[in-house]
């Protein structure tokens, strides 16, 4: 019958009053001139009792108390129903080992021949000098570097041209949503084809610190750049945060085109107010 400790944890267990450590997931076969250390080991007593290791009898797996049991020399028999503990027996002397003999002597080694001396080895020939190199020319100075010219005189400013002027002054509370909402629809006429850009001037009251005010401008139902989007610090309703851009429409045709003010919150909440909105377009 065999004593067997098996460590069923994924972590090495330490038995350190018996100095062992049994690896995660293996298994030790207690010799038996350890039986006493293990017999009288509280730290095994307590890895057993946790169900951290199993005792195994070479057949079977023991639960706790038998398990302990067994390690520490008790065992059981069943006599009619009752169990019965009794004292493990001491372990019988080992006997004594016989006496190996003597091994014989091993016989001298014969003396080695001496080896024959190496041939001299003759002079390396000189080697014939270098010839002497040629010397480089000198290098000619750099010429004078020729004075810059100077520049053309700009031409003057070609004249600008107010194509339209849109100014709207009434305080209008922004729509509390965030899909873009027209605010103001209108329509500039430019005469002569031309460059172009546009003024823009806004002043508006912000909804709350952290949550952007959002506009965008249409020319001709396109998309002009940059749009607009800013988280105003001020929201309080007796202020104007103002806000001023320039933006080039390119050459234009001649006609009229439609200008629409868009808006729109980052997210809902809060009111919004637009208190003025200027379009300035100019052909130049």
């Amino acid at each position: 019958m065999s004593k067997i400790l098996k460590n069923v944890t994924n972590s090495n267990i330490d038995i350190s009053d018996v100095g062992k450590t049994i690896l995660a997931n293996t298994s030790y076969t207690v010799p038996p001139q350890e039986y006493n250390d293990y017999a009288a080991s509280n730290d095994l007593v307590g890895f057993v009792g946790n169900s951290e290791v199993i005792v195994n009898d070479g057949f079977v797996d023991l639960g706790i108390a038998d398990g302990i049991n067994f390690m520490q020399g008790k065992y059981s028999v069943d006599l009619g129903g009752a169990s019965v503990v009794g004292p493990q027996g001491d372990q019988g002397i080992q006997g004594i080992q016989g006496i190996q003999g003597t091994q014989g002597d091993q016989g001298d080694q014969g003396i080695q021949g001496d080896q024959g001396a190496q041939g001299v080895q003759g002079d390396i020939g000189a080697q014939g000098d270098q010839g002497t190199q040629g010397i480089q020319g000198i290098q000619g100075d750099q010429g004078v570097q020729g004075d810059q010219g100077l520049q053309g005189i700009q031409g003057e400013t070609g004249p600008m041209n107010v194509e339209a002027f849109i100014s709207k002054t009434s305080t209008v509370t922004l729509p509390n949503t965030t899909s873009k909402t027209t605010i103001y629809s209108d329509s500039v006429t430019i005469d002569t084809t031309g460059n172009c850009f546009l003024d823009i001037s806004l002043a508006v009251r912000g909804h709350s610190p952290s949550n952007d005010l959002e506009f965008d401008l249409l020319f001709d139902g396109n998309i002009l750049n940059p749009v607009y989007a800013e988280e105003h610090k001020d929201n309080n309703n007796a202020q104007s945060n103002w806000r001023h851009q320039t933006i080039s429409l390119g050459n234009v045709s001649a006609g009229t085109y439609s200008l629409v003010l868009r808006f729109s919150k980052e997210s809902t909440g809060g009111t919004a107010q637009l208190k003025n909105y200027t379009v300035k377009l100019v052909r130049y």
